[in-house]
């Protein structure tokens, strides 16, 4: 499956490549840093979704926080390079990412969020 880096999912998976998830992160971390990189969406809502999925693809590891307020955080998964391959479209300037598992379309984001 191909991602493009102008998908949330490939705008997530290029900020693990670029060294974004070598520490662990909280949800509102990824959004804050898609919005500074001038990718944000109108919505956020669909990027716990998407991380979770990630998790699932074992492209990205999560662990809950401890505490009062505890709180899932993400950091890339140590075998990143094994399920994630970059490749440059006919010279453009677009990267794309091609995991062995499916995504869920829209419609599977939809229905996860609550």
């Amino acid at each position: 499956m191909k991602i493009s880096e102008d998908e949330l999912y490939g705008r997530i998976i290029w900020l693990s490549l670029d060294g974004f998830f070598d520490e662990w992160r909280s949800t509102s971390d990824v959004a804050k840093e898609l919005l500074r990189r001038g990718w944000a969406s109108k919505d956020f809502k669909h990027v716990r979704p998407a991380l979770e999925h990630l998790v699932a693809l074992e492209v990205l590891e999560r662990e809950r926080k401890p505490g009062r307020k505890a709180k899932w955080l993400y950091r890339k998964a140590e075998k990143i390079e094994e399920k994630v391959i970059t490749e440059e479209n006919g010279g453009l300037d677009h990267t794309y990412a091609s995991l062995q598992r499916s995504l869920p379309t829209s419609k599977d984001i939809n229905d996860c969020v609550v």
